[in-house]
């Protein structure tokens, strides 16, 4: 009896493994051990809840791909979700397309999946959530049965139907929100050519290079999207901020006399460039998670108050707010400048010879280092730096310098006295490879550099400049004399402004 009982209870234990280790997804995936015979097409056919939306699904084309070999999941909306839809013309073409491709992603998205939530590229372009712990894409529901298994994909039913979302920029392009604001931002949309796409009719005899069909080559083009963000790219989340008009005339009138061009139209233009750039922002500000300041693409501190959210548009690509407050300070736009004398994007320095510029690793030095033109046998030397767009109006410069290597770099002499002087320089072109400058103005007559170590080093006072325009800075540190040296921690530029 012994004998005959071991077989059958290691038979009873191995079917209890293997039962043990079945994977319960396997029943889901394979709905009562059925193997699927019906392509997606088919399965749709046959599923009388769904007529409305197939016979869209037909109209927009997809008969012969969802017949294919090919893989995809449909969340295909019932009947009742079709006709309590919300206005969309289904009569027109492309919208009839963008509707029907909004349902459809290519491959297989299993509702029993291990994966809680995934972001899927429809047809459409536009990224769906699709939430499986819930049971839900975006804030649709899946009804039972889920997942409808066919030979080429997935079928979901969903209660309500996926309406594509405007994507930011087409939410600027169609609001009646914000008009003036809006109205500048349509502006800058033009007509451009683009030789890549164009038709090549013929070579120029003269110059042998191809001759366009210009007509062919033009394609629309936006400044706001090609400089500061494409608000119509589906993969890049951004906010967008719209001001009611008295804002946008106020931020304008705030502004306009510090971005002062010889040219009034141009300088109406600028500030309102100005004023509309700082307005998007990079990924999306929900208002769960809304700071009190937001920080723009050009670094700019850009106040948020909730309580001035007169509107809000939840766009396929992010989030667009209209405002009726957003004051930004003028210190946080037209704010100081510092530029490190070791930085070299942006200096440039004359030297005839030698080994001339030292950037030194100095602990207390500002960014933990400080920059040194020493035997460059000019007369004098000079460090030309690019300090950036300046506002019109008054400026005060100061610079950090400290000559604690005795007067020179490479021959220190304790009796040397070093001094140097700041001037404002303009960059005119170029002539061949040679920059050509202006004549230097002076900011600041011949100053020793009396600090001769970093821990008692001070920010020295240099003088006041007025700019009558808007404008991009050079500034000079010019040497003493012949071949004499020159040493920077950093310079700094503060605007002189009004009291806000």
């Amino acid at each position: 009896m012994n004998k005959l009982m071991k077989p059958g209870l290691l038979l009873l234990m191995m079917a209890l493994i293997l039962w043990g280790c079945k994977d319960p997804w396997e029943d889901h995936l394979k709905p009562d051990g059925a193997i699927p015979e019906s392509n997606l097409f088919e399965l749709l056919q046959s599923t009388p809840e769904l007529s409305y939306f197939t016979g869209y699904l037909i109209d927009a084309g997809w008969q012969e791909e969802l017949e294919s070999s090919k893989s995809f999941t449909v969340w295909a909306p019932d009947n009742d979700a079709m006709s309590a839809m919300d206005a969309w013309d289904l009569d027109d073409s492309a919208s009839l397309a963008m509707f029907v491709n909004n349902h459809i992603g290519f491959t297989a998205y299993p509702y029993y999946s291990p994966v809680k939530q995934v972001t899927v590229k429809m047809f459409s372009d536009k990224n769906l959530l699709i939430d499986n712990e819930n049971g839900k894409i975006e804030d649709a529901s899946l009804l039972e049965p889920f997942d409808r298994l066919a030979t080429n994909g997935i079928l979901h039913v969903i209660d309500k139907a996926l309406l594509p979302k405007p994507n930011a920029w087409e939410i600027i392009e169609i609001t009646g929100s914000a008009p003036q604001h809006v109205a500048y931002l349509k502006s800058l949309s033009e007509m451009v050519f683009n030789p890549s796409i164009a038709t090549i009719i013929g070579v120029d005899p003269v110059t042998g290079k191809p001759v366009y069909d210009t007509l062919s080559g033009m394609v629309w083009s936006n400044r706001l999207i090609t400089e500061v963000r494409d608000l119509r790219k589906e993969d890049s989340l951004s906010t967008v901020i719209l001001v009611e008009d008295p804002v946008w005339e106020s931020e304008f009138l705030k502004y306009r006399p510090y971005y002062k061009l010889a040219d009034s139209v141009k300088s109406d233009e600028l500030t309102r460039w100005l004023v509309s750039r700082d307005l998007v922002f990079r990924g999306l500000k929900s208002l769960e998670e809304m700071p009190d300041t937001l920080v723009s693409l050009f670094g700019i501190k850009i106040p948020f108050d909730r309580s001035a959210i007169q509107q809000t548009y939840e766009a396929s690509n992010g989030i667009v707010y209209v405002m009726s407050s957003c004051d930004v300070r003028l210190g946080n736009k037209i704010h100081p400048w510092i530029v490190e004398g070791e930085d070299t994007n942006r200096v440039t320095f004359i030297a005839v010879s030698g080994q001339t510029g030292y950037t030194r690793q100095v602990e207390l030095a500002s960014g933990g280092y400080d920059f040194i033109l020493d035997n460059h046998g000019a007369n004098p030397g000079n460090i030309k730096y690019h300090m950036g767009e300046f506002a019109a109006g008054y400026y005060d410069f100061y610079w950090v310098a400290v000559n604690d290597f005795r007067g020179s770099y490479r021959t220190p002499n304790s009796a040397t006295v070093l001094q140097q002087r700041l001037d404002f320089v303009r960059y005119l072109g170029m002539a061949g490879h040679e920059i050509i400058w202006s004549t230097p103005s002076q900011i600041s007559d011949l100053i020793t550099v009396v600090d001769s170590t970093y821990e008692t080093a001070r920010e020295v006072y240099l003088g006041q400049r007025f700019f009558t325009t808007y404008q991009d800075v050079w500034l000079q540190v010019t040497g003493s004399g012949r071949n004499t040296t020159i040493c920077l921690d950093y310079l700094k530029a503060v605007p002189v402004l009004e009291e806000e």
